[in-house]
Protein backbone atom coordinates (compact mmCIF):
# COMPACT_ATOMS: atom_id res chain seq x y z
CA UNK A 1 0.00 0.00 0.00
CA UNK A 2 0.94 3.22 -0.65
CA UNK A 3 2.75 4.75 2.40
CA UNK A 4 2.00 8.28 2.18
CA UNK A 5 -1.48 7.07 2.73
CA UNK A 6 -1.38 5.22 5.68
CA UNK A 7 -3.66 6.41 8.11
CA UNK A 8 -3.12 3.69 11.00
CA UNK A 9 -0.49 1.86 12.42
CA UNK A 10 0.65 -1.85 11.36
CA UNK A 11 -0.89 -2.75 14.48
CA UNK A 12 -4.32 -1.66 13.98
CA UNK A 13 -4.46 -3.17 10.20
CA UNK A 14 -3.82 -6.68 12.37
CA UNK A 15 -6.58 -5.57 14.58
CA UNK A 16 -8.95 -5.51 11.59
CA UNK A 17 -7.81 -8.75 10.14
CA UNK A 18 -8.14 -10.28 12.77
CA UNK A 19 -11.91 -8.91 13.47
CA UNK A 20 -12.42 -9.91 10.00
CA UNK A 21 -11.30 -13.16 10.11
CA UNK A 22 -13.70 -13.74 12.95
CA UNK A 23 -16.77 -12.11 11.25
CA UNK A 24 -15.84 -14.26 7.78
CA UNK A 25 -15.87 -17.42 10.44
CA UNK A 26 -18.53 -17.11 12.77
CA UNK A 27 -21.18 -14.09 10.76
CA UNK A 28 -20.54 -15.26 7.87
CA UNK A 29 -21.62 -13.05 4.13
CA UNK A 30 -24.44 -13.72 2.23
CA UNK A 31 -24.52 -14.09 -1.26
CA UNK A 32 -27.44 -13.87 -3.26
CA UNK A 33 -26.34 -15.26 -6.94
CA UNK A 34 -26.21 -19.72 -6.35
CA UNK A 35 -23.54 -19.81 -8.77
CA UNK A 36 -21.59 -18.03 -5.74
CA UNK A 37 -22.15 -20.39 -3.12
CA UNK A 38 -21.67 -23.21 -5.25
CA UNK A 39 -17.87 -21.63 -6.14
CA UNK A 40 -17.38 -21.14 -1.89
CA UNK A 41 -18.66 -24.75 -1.48
CA UNK A 42 -16.15 -26.13 -4.14
CA UNK A 43 -13.30 -24.02 -2.67
CA UNK A 44 -13.96 -25.47 0.85
CA UNK A 45 -16.12 -23.08 2.80
CA UNK A 46 -19.13 -23.65 4.41
CA UNK A 47 -22.06 -22.77 3.26
CA UNK A 48 -25.36 -22.88 5.37
CA UNK A 49 -28.42 -21.62 2.92
CA UNK A 50 -27.18 -18.43 1.14
CA UNK A 51 -24.66 -17.69 3.85
CA UNK A 52 -21.31 -18.26 3.08
CA UNK A 53 -18.42 -19.12 6.42
CA UNK A 54 -14.72 -18.75 5.35
CA UNK A 55 -11.93 -20.09 8.10
CA UNK A 56 -9.10 -18.65 8.70
CA UNK A 57 -6.64 -20.87 6.15
CA UNK A 58 -9.01 -20.22 3.03
CA UNK A 59 -8.42 -16.48 3.79
CA UNK A 60 -4.69 -17.61 3.62
CA UNK A 61 -4.53 -19.60 0.72
CA UNK A 62 -6.53 -16.23 -1.22
CA UNK A 63 -4.51 -14.38 0.16
CA UNK A 64 -1.22 -16.13 -1.64
CA UNK A 65 -2.60 -16.07 -4.87
CA UNK A 66 -3.53 -12.66 -5.12
CA UNK A 67 -0.16 -10.69 -6.30
CA UNK A 68 1.42 -7.64 -5.14
CA UNK A 69 0.90 -5.70 -7.94
CA UNK A 70 -0.32 -5.84 -11.18
CA UNK A 71 -0.56 -4.30 -14.67
CA UNK A 72 -3.66 -2.80 -16.26
CA UNK A 73 -2.49 -2.22 -20.04
CA UNK A 74 -3.85 0.57 -22.21
CA UNK A 75 -4.59 1.18 -25.12
CA UNK A 76 -1.79 3.15 -25.35
CA UNK A 77 0.58 1.00 -23.35
CA UNK A 78 2.84 3.84 -23.15
CA UNK A 79 0.21 4.62 -20.47
CA UNK A 80 -0.71 1.59 -18.87
CA UNK A 81 -0.80 1.79 -15.44
CA UNK A 82 0.70 -0.43 -12.20
CA UNK A 83 -1.10 -0.81 -9.55
CA UNK A 84 -0.45 -2.23 -5.62
CA UNK A 85 3.31 -2.17 -4.37
CA UNK A 86 4.37 1.83 -3.88
CA UNK A 87 2.23 2.93 -6.87
CA UNK A 88 -0.38 6.07 -6.81
CA UNK A 89 -2.68 5.36 -10.00
CA UNK A 90 -5.41 8.63 -9.95
CA UNK A 91 -8.77 7.58 -11.50
CA UNK A 92 -11.87 10.46 -11.59
CA UNK A 93 -14.91 10.35 -9.26
CA UNK A 94 -17.58 7.64 -9.44
CA UNK A 95 -21.38 7.71 -9.83
CA UNK A 96 -22.70 11.29 -9.32
CA UNK A 97 -26.24 11.79 -10.46
CA UNK A 98 -25.80 15.25 -11.44
CA UNK A 99 -24.17 17.64 -13.01
CA UNK A 100 -22.75 21.63 -11.25
CA UNK A 101 -22.35 24.07 -14.12
CA UNK A 102 -19.90 26.81 -13.79
CA UNK A 103 -22.49 29.03 -13.66
CA UNK A 104 -23.94 27.45 -10.20
CA UNK A 105 -26.73 25.42 -11.73
CA UNK A 106 -27.61 21.49 -10.65
CA UNK A 107 -29.35 19.56 -13.29
CA UNK A 108 -29.24 16.05 -14.40
CA UNK A 109 -26.37 14.75 -16.41
CA UNK A 110 -26.54 13.29 -19.77
CA UNK A 111 -23.68 11.60 -22.28
CA UNK A 112 -22.32 14.75 -23.51
CA UNK A 113 -21.42 15.41 -19.90
CA UNK A 114 -20.02 12.00 -19.83
CA UNK A 115 -18.05 12.69 -23.33
CA UNK A 116 -16.95 15.98 -22.00
CA UNK A 117 -15.61 14.21 -18.66
CA UNK A 118 -13.74 11.42 -20.77
CA UNK A 119 -11.85 13.85 -22.82
CA UNK A 120 -10.64 15.76 -19.60
CA UNK A 121 -9.53 12.60 -18.54
CA UNK A 122 -7.56 12.28 -21.68
CA UNK A 123 -5.95 15.83 -22.15
CA UNK A 124 -5.19 16.22 -17.70
CA UNK A 125 -1.35 15.09 -17.06
CA UNK A 126 -3.00 14.38 -13.48
CA UNK A 127 -5.02 11.27 -14.11
CA UNK A 128 -4.22 7.98 -14.59
CA UNK A 129 -6.94 5.89 -15.78
CA UNK A 130 -10.72 6.56 -16.56
CA UNK A 131 -13.53 5.51 -14.85
CA UNK A 132 -17.03 4.42 -15.23
CA UNK A 133 -20.29 5.84 -14.54
CA UNK A 134 -17.95 9.11 -13.95
CA UNK A 135 -21.70 10.38 -14.31
CA UNK A 136 -24.54 8.94 -14.86
CA UNK A 137 -26.03 9.79 -18.69
CA UNK A 138 -29.67 10.42 -17.82
CA UNK A 139 -31.03 10.74 -21.45
CA UNK A 140 -29.61 7.14 -21.86
CA UNK A 141 -31.80 4.08 -21.13
CA UNK A 142 -30.79 1.95 -17.93
CA UNK A 143 -30.33 -0.93 -19.08
CA UNK A 144 -27.93 -0.34 -21.94
CA UNK A 145 -26.50 3.35 -21.00
CA UNK A 146 -22.89 1.04 -19.91
CA UNK A 147 -22.71 0.47 -23.70
CA UNK A 148 -22.46 3.87 -24.24
CA UNK A 149 -20.16 5.11 -21.52
CA UNK A 150 -17.74 1.76 -22.10
CA UNK A 151 -17.62 3.51 -26.27
CA UNK A 152 -16.90 6.62 -25.03
CA UNK A 153 -14.18 5.18 -22.52
CA UNK A 154 -12.72 3.43 -25.49
CA UNK A 155 -13.18 5.95 -28.19
CA UNK A 156 -11.87 8.75 -26.30
CA UNK A 157 -9.81 8.45 -24.37
CA UNK A 158 -6.74 5.71 -24.64
CA UNK A 159 -5.57 5.77 -21.01
CA UNK A 160 -6.81 2.34 -19.04
CA UNK A 161 -10.63 2.24 -18.00
CA UNK A 162 -12.60 1.02 -15.55
CA UNK A 163 -15.78 -1.58 -16.97
CA UNK A 164 -19.59 -1.77 -16.24
CA UNK A 165 -19.82 -3.73 -13.40
CA UNK A 166 -23.53 -2.84 -12.23
CA UNK A 167 -24.50 -6.32 -13.21
CA UNK A 168 -23.09 -9.72 -14.76
CA UNK A 169 -24.48 -8.67 -18.45
CA UNK A 170 -22.57 -5.65 -17.87
CA UNK A 171 -19.53 -7.27 -16.74
CA UNK A 172 -19.52 -9.45 -20.11
CA UNK A 173 -20.42 -6.61 -22.56
CA UNK A 174 -17.18 -4.52 -20.92
CA UNK A 175 -15.17 -7.89 -22.23
CA UNK A 176 -17.28 -8.19 -25.09
CA UNK A 177 -15.98 -4.42 -25.98
CA UNK A 178 -12.64 -4.91 -24.48
CA UNK A 179 -11.98 -7.55 -26.66
CA UNK A 180 -12.91 -5.72 -30.20
CA UNK A 181 -10.95 -2.89 -28.83
CA UNK A 182 -7.68 -5.17 -28.81
CA UNK A 183 -8.56 -7.13 -32.07
CA UNK A 184 -10.14 -10.04 -30.13
CA UNK A 185 -11.04 -11.44 -26.43
CA UNK A 186 -8.34 -14.06 -26.55
CA UNK A 187 -5.91 -11.36 -27.05
CA UNK A 188 -6.84 -9.84 -23.30
CA UNK A 189 -7.36 -13.65 -21.63
CA UNK A 190 -4.01 -13.46 -20.12
CA UNK A 191 -3.96 -9.78 -19.30
CA UNK A 192 -5.51 -7.05 -17.53
CA UNK A 193 -7.21 -4.38 -19.59
CA UNK A 194 -9.63 -2.98 -17.81
CA UNK A 195 -10.66 -3.51 -13.53
CA UNK A 196 -13.95 -3.23 -12.11
CA UNK A 197 -15.87 -2.30 -8.83
CA UNK A 198 -17.63 -4.26 -6.84
CA UNK A 199 -19.59 -3.18 -4.04
CA UNK A 200 -21.25 -4.61 -1.05
CA UNK A 201 -24.66 -4.34 0.01
CA UNK A 202 -24.95 -3.94 4.35
CA UNK A 203 -24.89 -5.86 6.39
CA UNK A 204 -22.11 -8.24 5.23
CA UNK A 205 -23.68 -9.57 1.97
CA UNK A 206 -23.27 -8.80 -1.80
CA UNK A 207 -26.11 -8.54 -4.25
CA UNK A 208 -26.94 -11.04 -7.58
CA UNK A 209 -25.65 -8.14 -9.47
CA UNK A 210 -22.52 -7.51 -7.56
CA UNK A 211 -22.05 -11.21 -7.48
CA UNK A 212 -22.50 -12.16 -10.79
CA UNK A 213 -20.27 -8.94 -12.27
CA UNK A 214 -17.56 -10.55 -10.01
CA UNK A 215 -17.67 -13.85 -11.57
CA UNK A 216 -17.33 -12.79 -14.78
Amino acid sequence: MYERMHLLEKEDFDKLHQATLEIFKDVGVAFHEPEALEIFSRCGARVDGNVVFIEEGLVDKALESAPSEFQIEARNVEKSVTLGGQNLVLAPGYGSPFMVTKDGEQREAVMQDYDNFCKLVQTSKHIDMNGCLMVEPSDRPAATAHLDMLFSNIVLCDKPFLGSSVSRQAALDSIEMAGIAWGGKEKIKDRPVMMGIISSLSPLQYSVEMAGALIE
